[in-house]
């Protein structure tokens, strides 16, 4: 992994921890309250879904990194760094379009998950 994909991946782990930090204060602030509007869970949720899409790109970013470095390099016409950053930039926006249009479906799964652990937590209170 060179300096620029460790870079990216700090920047991503980084701002994933962020995301879900917000959504963990969201639910937080909701189940400390006797009465939750619709808004404020509507935002909650909006919030903790966008943490798991997160969550999502950021995984499968690092999927596919890991399968591109064990396919052999092509030096038929030349290999420089600019092949690199292009291959990355490339599998980075595929990525997240995948990850808009559903992903693999984790997103979803640790939402609902996250979910039923939220709403626990609000039984139990």
């Amino acid at each position: 992994m060179n300096s620029a994909e460790a870079s990216k991946e700090r920047a991503e782990t980084y701002e994933f921890n962020e995301k879900l930090k917000e959504a963990q204060q969201a639910f937080a602030q909701n189940t400390a309250k006797k009465a939750v509007t619709g808004a404020e869970e509507a935002t909650a949720n909006k919030k903790l879904m966008d943490a798991c899409k997160g969550f999502e790109t950021m995984f499968l970013d690092m999927m596919y990194r890991q399968m591109r470095q064990t396919v052999p390099k092509d030096t038929l016409f030349g290999h420089d760094n600019t092949d690199d950053i292009l291959e990355s930039m490339r599998d980075t926006a595929m990525v997240e379009k995948m990850s808009e249009a559903g992903g693999i479906g984790l997103a979803k799964t640790l939402y609902e998950q996250l979910q039923r652990d939220a709403h626990a937590i609000k039984v139990d209170k």
